[in-house]
């Protein structure tokens, strides 16, 4: 049997019995057994502060299920984009105090490392005409959801480097969700291959454009 730490949390919805109910599920006794779960423990948000705080908790296991090497411990990529480390954050804070016995001395204080994606090379990049379009004032007001104003000064900061990918790749990711699903759902047969001709993007074609794939 092997021995493992796992955090969970969130910040959507009541999210207290949902980690218990995840809890319950992943360590049904079959191939995990739960050894010990912590407490519930918030935490403030980090990179996109307005939001509501999360409520996090850590189980110990035991397991029969194989570890890959890949996922030995310390096996990351790149850096938190935010320079900081789990301290600074408090990120992982209640996963790291019930660790702390396996963790090296003084882990929390080196600098936050993760799977971070390169959003913002992708939107300076591959990604800038379809930002560009996705965010026109014209678009935004077409669609009627949001304030046009607003979201274009949200890109044109983007484009000074005055703030980070996420708030202009959330309104991106909204109208192309838009364009692939409420304006597709009605369109059949000619109208979709004339979508299509057109040029219409959506998120496969986002996928496809970061990829380099046709």
């Amino acid at each position: 049997m092997a021995e493992a730490l796992l955090g969970f949390g969130g910040n959507v919805g009541d999210v207290r019995t949902t980690l218990n109910e995840a809890v319950t599920l992943f360590a049904d006794g079959k191939d995990v057994t739960l050894r010990f779960a912590s407490s519930h423990y918030l935490t403030p948000p980090w990179g996109v502060l307005e939001q509501p705080r999360f409520t996090n908790m850590a189980i110990v296991v035991d397991t029969a299920l194989s570890l890959p090497d890949s996922a030995k411990l310390g096996d990351v990529s790149d850096a938190d984009p935010f320079g900081q480390t789990y301290r600074q954050t408090g990120a992982k804070r209640v996963l790291i105090d019930v660790g702390k016995r396996w963790l090296p001395p003084e882990f929390d204080a080196q600098r936050k490392r993760g799977f971070a994606m390169p959003f913002t090379d992708w939107l300076r990049g591959s990604l800038h005409d379809v930002l560009h379009d996705t965010l026109d004032p014209r678009v935004v007001h077409s669609r009627g959801l949001l304030e046009a104003s607003g979201v274009a000064s949200i890109r044109d900061r983007f484009d000074r480097r005055e703030v980070g990918w996420a708030e202009p790749w959330l309104l991106m990711m909204l109208e192309l969700w838009c364009r692939e699903v409420l304006d597709q759902s009605g369109r059949h047969g000619k109208d979709a291959e004339d979508a299509q001709r057109a040029g219409v993007v959506g998120p496969s074609s986002v996928l496809a454009a970061v990829d380099g794939t046709p």
